[in-house]
């Protein structure tokens, strides 16, 4: 659903997405859409620039939680502009149309996707999601964005698996980019893992790309295995390169048993940020929630959560976190929800868990001639 909310007090809509063919292929979706400049040069003319909406597609549950319907998802990334005010004639909007348009309502990723099947004879493949935001990067400074990635997970098999894949955009057909599979996500036990939350892409100071994701779904309390945070580099983002690992020697970052990721990474200052939780015995009862802070190049301990000079490999918070938020002033929020009735939702903060000015000089000067 988009508003223009140009006007405040006086919201005005211009579409909401529906499928029209398959309403399941582009039902499902767990994540915010993120607005991005996309060049659009398909039409033999000049290129033109067009804000447009991408989402993913699907819901990565196993089977076992019912989820037979929703595994029958295509695993879409699914654009959309943001100025469509077409949207009684939906064979007219652009980047949107129906299969016998230019476009499709699907979103089409064209990606030969291993271990999923087309289960409705439609040429595209099912029993797939794509749970978290697309992270989507403008590799040359231009206004317009070059690349994304996402996590696709596979669910065709007895328990699903993620997989860490590019898009490489065209401006000659920006609604099929070149998919580069980067490699499966394995957990601290090495077993096959789900990314339930979006890949979070961070500048280095070489000018190489930093890919931060974990292990963990919230639709699974009794899993036991260890959990992993993800901490890979992109030296070639313009190519299908493999990643080079930040954390450790493949990658990973090892949590506990039970482990697992319940917010997107955030990176600030040079340090990247998440939240977990550590389920109790049996899957059930409060757990124990944490808010770790590594060093974005080396998934080193980096955040003095306490404020003693010593950097803390993590803080542990009551309940549930949910969310992660770093203010301008470099204070990070945390929220928590409970499962217990008698409490109420909380909001945390860490000051001063990043100085904001930390690699600022300035010069105070009262007149320059």
């Amino acid at each position: 659903l988009a508003l223009d909310l140009s006007d405040p007090r006086s919201p005005r809509f211009l579409w909401e997405h529906v499928n029209v063919v398959d309403g399941a292929a582009a039902g499902y979706g767990m994540a915010q859409p993120v607005a991005v400049n996309l060049v659009d040069a398909s039409g033999g003319g000049a290129a033109v620039d067009t804000w447009t909406a991408i989402w993913p597609g699907g819901a990565p549950l196993p089977e076992s939680l019912g989820a037979q319907e929703r595994a029958l998802t295509e695993p879409a990334v699914i654009y959309r502009a943001v100025a469509d005010t077409l949207w009684a004639d939906p064979r007219s909007s652009f980047f949107d149309q129906v299969v016998s348009g230019r476009y499709d309502f699907r979103g089409d990723n064209y990606h030969p996707s291993r271990g999923r099947e087309d289960v409705d004879g439609d040429l595209r493949d099912e029993r797939g999601a794509i749970a978290g935001t697309p992270a989507m990067v403008d590799l040359d400074a231009d206004g317009d964005v070059d690349v994304g990635y996402v996590a696709v997970t596979d669910l065709s098999g007895a328990e699903p698996e993620s997989s860490l894949l590019k898009m490489i955009l065209d401006p000659a057909s920006p609604d099929r980019p070149a998919w580069c599979e980067l490699g499966p996500i394995q957990g601290g036990s090495d077993q096959p893992a789900v990314l339930h939350f979006a890949v979070t892409a961070s500048w280095m100071s070489d000018g190489s790309l930093g890919l931060y994701a974990g292990t963990g779904t919230p639709f699974d309390g009794s899993d036991q295995d260890r959990g992993a945070f993800i901490g890979l580099v992109d030296h070639a983002p313009w190519s299908c390169a493999v990643p080079a690992p930040i954390c450790g020697t493949d990658g990973r970052f090892v949590l506990d048993p039970g482990e697992r990721l319940t917010t997107d990474p955030v990176v600030y200052d040079g340090i990247v940020y998440f939240a977990t939780w550590v389920a109790d015995s049996g899957g059930c009862g409060r757990g124990e929630g944490r808010i770790y802070g590594l060093s974005y190049d080396t998934c080193e301990e980096a955040m003095d959560a306490d404020g003693d000079g010593y950097t803390d490999p993590y803080l542990t918070v009551m309940d549930y976190p949910s969310s992660l938020v770093i203010s301008d002033q470099g204070t990070l929020f945390y929220t928590t929800a409970s499962p217990d009735l008698s409490r109420f939702a909380a909001i945390g903060e860490i000051r001063n868990a990043v100085d904001p000015f930390s690699r600022v000089r300035t010069l105070l000067v009262g007149e320059v001639f």
